[in-house]
């Protein structure tokens, strides 16, 4: 969390009963908000790059920040897998609108020393634009499913709905929908569903 805890907070655990202890768990507590980005940044360890995402700094430079992370992560010696893993991390935690996005872009496009960046950036918007299409043909199929059903059965129960609306495969969509032609009642398409088995 972000928060500057006012209380020190326990760095461990017991488990107690008539005065007499069970199980103690001890460990290591770091609280990233508290510590200074710059304290790591000759740090060979890559995780620590992506943890400044967590660490204190001027928020109201947030975009240069951000850039600065990536640039650190994108110059680390590991395979593409772990720098995605640690630039998804930074890209979870420092998000940015508005006008921080805008000086952000303008950054990445001007400034050399981000010019990896921006080709990273790119790669990134195509795979959101992929997932968004994907999520479209997903809602577009859940859609058709719960028109199939309510002009073959009626009105349909609200937890149908809500049963529907959880099935996040596609190919689940496909195979209930062919299912739904075949079924004589709603009671038995209910029984199809995945959700409403659990």
């Amino acid at each position: 969390d972000n928060a500057k805890w006012k209380k020190p907070v326990a760095n461990n655990f017991e488990l107690s009963f008539a005065e007499k202890t069970f199980v103690r768990f001890e460990y290591h507590l770091v609280k990233l908000s508290l510590l200074n980005y710059r304290s790591f940044l000759s740090s060979e360890n890559p995780l620590a790059y992506a943890l400044m995402a967590k660490m204190d700094y001027n928020r109201k430079e947030q975009a240069r920040m951000k850039a600065d992370f990536l640039r650190l992560i994108l110059g680390c010696p590991v395979d593409p897998a772990k720098k995605s893993l640690l630039v998804d991390f930074v890209e979870t935690y420092v998000p940015l609108a508005g006008n921080e996005l805008d000086e952000f872009e303008h950054m990445i496009q001007t400034e050399q020393q981000y010019q990896e960046i921006e080709q990273m950036v790119t790669v990134y918007e195509q795979r959101g634009i992929d997932r968004g299409i994907e999520k479209g043909i997903e809602k577009g199929k859940r859609n058709m499913l719960l028109r199939l059903l309510r002009k073959k059965f009626g009105e349909l129960p609200g937890e149908l709905e809500v049963a529907v609306g959880k099935i996040e495969m596609p190919e689940q969509l496909d195979q209930l929908s062919l299912a739904m032609l075949d079924a004589t009642s709603l009671d038995e398409f209910l029984k199809l569903l995945p959700v409403a088995s659990e």
